[in-house]
């Protein structure tokens, strides 16, 4: 999947990801290979970002809501 500028909002699964724009994450997001996000990552509530072995990759910032802390899980299996 490629997408732009965007939200998720419920638990999603693709086999591969690339954002080339800003994006909020809401929930959970699994992939069975690389997820790649091109612009500011927004992380919305508590998250896990998963893949099958392949590398998860940020190209700008990646911070919580505005005025809220939440956690962001990185699983990349046995990937590098």
């Amino acid at each position: 999947m490629d997408a732009t500028n965007t939200s998720i909002e419920a638990d999603f699964s693709a086999p591969s990801l690339e954002i080339s724009g800003d994006i909020t994450i809401n929930a959970n997001i699994t992939t069975t290979g690389t997820q790649v996000y091109q612009g500011t990552v927004t992380v919305g509530s508590n998250i896990t970002l998963t893949t099958t072995n392949s590398k998860i990759t940020f190209n700008n910032t990646v911070d919580s809501q505005s005025g809220e802390t939440n956690n962001l899980t990185l699983d990349v299996g046995s990937s590098e």
